[in-house]
Order: C-alpha cells, then structure tokens, then sequence
C-alpha cells in the first residue's frame, strides 16, 4: 500500500481493540527480538571469556608470588646461616 506521495505504508488491520500486525511488520519485529536475544548472548559470552582471562593471570599470577617468596625465603635462611658461620 502506498500513500500520496508514492511511500510504502505498512498496512495494518485492527479487529476489535487489537491491533494486528501485516506479516512485513511481524517479521521485522521478529527479527529485531532475534538480534536483541542474539547481541544479550554475545554479552554473555563475552563476560564469560574475560572471566576466565582475568581468573588465568590470577593464577599466574599467584604462582609467581609464591615461587619468588621461596626463593626470597631460601635466600634469607642462606644469609642467616652464612652470617651465623
């Protein structure tokens, strides 16, 4: 359907107090809802992997720790010990 000035319309048909949709405008709401459902998965997704990232340096992090505080560790007791001699 086109108005006077040659412009499509989406047309609609009311029956009632209800409003119903003509099949153009059903699938474009469709598709919309599919791409809002899609993008809030993506988000998901995406907060599920920079989880994972910030809990890996974590753990690398803390295995780095604990490996230089051994070895700050043994090089104390080492001074304490050539010190003692």
């Amino acid at each position: 359907m086109t108005d006077l000035s040659g412009n499509r319309r989406v047309r609609t048909l009311m029956i009632g107090s209800r409003r119903m949709l003509t099949m153009p405008e059903a699938l474009a709401r469709e598709r919309m809802r599919d791409a809002e459902r899609n993008a809030r998965q993506a988000r998901l997704a995406r907060h599920l992997v920079a989880a994972r990232r910030w809990g890996r340096l974590e753990r690398m992090a803390r295995a780095t720790r604990e490996k230089h505080d051994g070895r700050a560790v043994a090089t104390v007791e080492a001074l304490e010990v050539s010190r003692s001699s």
